[in-house]
C-alpha cells in the first residue's frame, strides 16, 4: 500500500511517501517512510538545467504515457 500527504507549494512541495508491503494474510511485512521535496519547473527551465547539466534534450514529454508537451495542458 503507498500513501502520503504533502504540504507547501511556493515553490517546494514537501512530501511524505509511506509505504507498507502486506503478506497475503494481512500480516505487515514492512514499512517505510519516504520524504521527498520537489519543485514544479517551466519546460525552459528544465532544459536549461539538464543542457547545463551536460544533458541533450531530444524530447519534452507531456505525462508519463508519453503524450505530447503542450505547456497549457501539460500536468
Amino acid at each position: 500500500m503507498v500513501s502520503g500527504f504533502e504540504r507547501g507549494g511556493d515553490p517546494i512541495v514537501r512530501r511524505l511517501q509511506f509505504f507498507e508491503y502486506y503478506s497475503a494474510g494481512g500480516a505487515l511485512i514492512w514499512k517505510r517512510i519516504l520524504p521527498m521535496q520537489f519543485q514544479f519547473i517551466e519546460a525552459e527551465s528544465f532544459q536549461r538545467m539538464a543542457e547545463g547539466a551536460g544533458f541533450t534534450v531530444d524530447d519534452l514529454l507531456g505525462d508519463y504515457r508519453g503524450t505530447p508537451f503542450d505547456a497549457d495542458l501539460s500536468p
